[in-house]
């Protein structure tokens, strides 16, 4: 038997491989039970302070590689107006592909607009997730997309891809993009930021999937 976690993963498995599908059973991943918790506001400003971030933000959680597509989130940045733009907090492991990001924001000036947190500790991340205002994950591959869920169990609002597992992991009430399309990110963080009640119905629904 072959446990797969997500129906993507379980279909790329019979692509891939001479296997059955008879043989491969999908198992949905949880998220650590942290993140099922309501932190206090007391206790998310105490983080945010901590960690110097700004009152309102965007996020994304994740190793900063290539396939992970963080470029495309902070191209579309610049097509938000700067009276609507957000910040974007960046929690994750720093590799090259980070240096071609952080450079990239530089020469369009978005360099102020990008923050990338470090050392955020594993116990202060439901506080930090519970902060955002949108959650960002335009990943190119993803076997299933922990970092989706544990944003949607935080009551946060998801731009996710629309490719591999990531709708599985997001659900139907997540806005869902062409990871390269640049004005499609854009547009939905607008969207979400003007519309109070579709980012209350994304938080409600995104808790309920």
């Amino acid at each position: 038997k072959i446990i797969a976690v997500s129906e993507s993963t379980a279909n790329d498995i019979v692509n891939q491989f001479p296997v059955s599908p008879d043989k491969v059973t999908v198992i949905y991943q949880s998220c650590d039970p942290s993140y099922f918790e309501k932190i206090t506001e007391e206790k998310r400003t105490e983080v945010r302070v901590r960690y110097d971030l700004p009152n309102k933000y965007l996020m994304y959680v994740g190793s900063m590689t290539e396939r992970k597509n963080l470029l495309s989130s902070v191209k579309a940045m610049a097509l938000i107006p700067v009276s609507e733009r957000l910040p974007l907090v960046v929690i994750g492991a720093r590799t090259a592909y980070t240096d071609i990001v952080v450079d990239y924001a530089m020469t369009k000036g978005l360099d102020k607009w990008l923050i990338i947190a470090n050392s955020v500790s594993n116990n202060d991340m439901p506080a930090v997730y519970q902060g955002a205002h949108i959650f960002l994950y335009t990943s190119l591959y993803e076997g299933f997309g922990i970092p989706v869920l544990e944003a949607l169990v935080s009551g946060v609002p998801v731009v996710t891809s629309n490719v591999s597992a990531l709708p599985e992991a997001a659900g139907p009430n997540s806005r869902l993009v062409d990871p390269t399309g640049v004005e499609d990110i854009a547009r939905s963080i607008i969207e979400i930021t003007r519309d109070e009640d579709l980012r209350s119905e994304m938080i409600s629904k995104g808790r309920r999937y």
